[in-house]
């Protein structure tokens, strides 16, 4: 079946479980890749980084499936775990031969889309919403 399916379960699902590293939920902070949905499973892979324990990795893991049955799945689910920045993280690497000696060419770093839009970013708390600053 599709991507978008299984992204249905797995991004309210995702959004409850909080990264201990990053501060923002899973779904937020791009860890859930990968997903697919056939008849009788729900697959997807939990990516971490070297700042994870195993032992966050299991608790998010374990929080994501009871999440995922809470929401009413009743197939199989299967999760995958990776440890490292997903394929975009070395696109920087292709900036060299555009520095043009302004210094504003490495300031425009590729961004990963925002899975909500405004709901991430400088001056935005972790849940989402806007920093309050006191005068």
């Amino acid at each position: 079946m599709s991507q978008e399916q299984a992204n249905a379960i797995l991004e309210p699902a995702a959004t409850r479980v909080r990264d201990p590293v990053s501060g923002r939920s899973l779904w937020l902070a791009g860890m859930v890749e990968n997903a697919a949905l056939d008849d009788q499973s729900l697959r997807f892979t939990l990516r971490s980084t070297r700042g994870h324990r195993p032992a966050d990795v299991a608790r998010l893991k374990e929080a994501l499936v009871r999440n995922i049955r809470g929401l009413g799945y009743q197939g199989e689910v299967i999760c995958d775990t990776a440890v490292g920045g997903p394929a975009a993280a070395a696109e920087p690497q292709h900036d060299h031969g555009h520095s043009h000696g302004h210094g504003h060419g490495h300031s425009e770093a590729p961004r990963k889309k925002d899975p909500v839009a405004g709901m991430s970013g400088p001056g935005m708390q972790a849940h989402g919403g806007p920093i309050d600053k006191k005068p």
